[in-house]
């Protein structure tokens, strides 16, 4: 109150926020941020998911359209050396080539699709978010082998048993156009341009996450890690030789349809305590 002339008159005040309010202000904020990041990140997830698996059914096209033009029969396991009895594996990529556009759009999974951190390893192993490969140097010769070349590089693997051995082996599938192809992975979520998984390969004990969790060369029954990868919510994806392309749980990796010989047999996510 003011006076003038010898009257007191009110002056109104302008009132800002009480600390109560404020804090009321910022509880409420942190609430919505608390209920809202999670499904955001579901969501991103989800997204991802959605392209893994549209790059995995392009591969599994291209594979079809390579097998219709070589009277189903898949391209070769290895290749050889010139006159040497050694061979070289086949370089998937390469062999595709004809068959897609732009491989950098669909080489990598969105969830791994950072460079290789393992570039000392001849393996060029990957990780969880990790992509396997390591481009060539300039100091290295060109023709030095497949695997070496700059754009032979990825966050998914060939299911090796599918391709045209270079020695007689009954597992091998060989030919594209099976029956009841539709167990038959083709291209799957993996740390390594290929694996071979066996009926033996024994269950991994803890997460795998960075390329030091994966023996080198599927050593001691481990070829089925190279994809068992917790990439997409305890699952891993592929492509399969049907044509389509899904989620496959972890623990059902050892019932697939590897190899024609391939015994498969089924575990549960109880199996796996580290996953729980």
């Amino acid at each position: 109150m003011t006076a003038r002339g010898g009257w007191y008159m009110d002056v109104p005040r302008k009132r800002g926020f009480t600390l109560i309010e404020l804090l009321v202000v910022v509880a409420i904020i942190a609430l919505l941020i608390a209920i809202l990041l999670p499904a955001l990140h579901r969501a991103k997830e989800q997204a991802r998911a959605v392209i893994c698996l549209h790059n995995l059914r392009q591969w599994g096209l291209a594979t079809s359209q390579y097998a219709t033009e070589f009277d189903g029969i898949l391209w070769l396991e290895s290749y050889p050396l010139g006159g040497d009895v050694q061979t070289i594996p086949g370089d998937w990529m390469a062999m595709l080539r004809p068959y897609y556009k732009d491989v950098d759009k669909a080489r990598v999974c969105p969830s791994a699709n950072r460079p290789s951190v393992d570039y000392q390893s001849t393996e060029m192993r990957g990780g969880i978010h990790h992509a396997w490969g390591r481009p060539r140097q300039a100091s290295e010769p060109s023709s030095r082998d497949f695997i070496s070349k700059a754009d032979f590089w990825g966050s998914y693997g060939m299911n090796r048993w599918i391709t045209d051995p270079v020695e007689k082996d009954q597992r091998y599938w060989k030919y594209a156009f099976e029956r009841n192809t539709e167990g038959i992975p083709v291209f799957v979520d993996c740390i390594h341009w290929h694996l071979r998984p066996q009926d033996t390969d024994r269950l991994p004990s803890q997460p795998l996450v960075v390329f030091s969790d994966f023996p080198e060369n599927g050593q001691n029954g481990t070829q089925i890690w190279r994809t068992f990868l917790e990439r997409h919510n305890h699952a891993t994806q592929a492509c399969f030789l049907d044509g389509s392309a899904r989620k496959i749980p972890l623990w059902e990796l050892w019932n697939q349809r590897w190899h024609r010989q391939f015994r498969r047999q089924e575990y549960h996510r109880s199996d796996f305590p580290f996953l729980q």
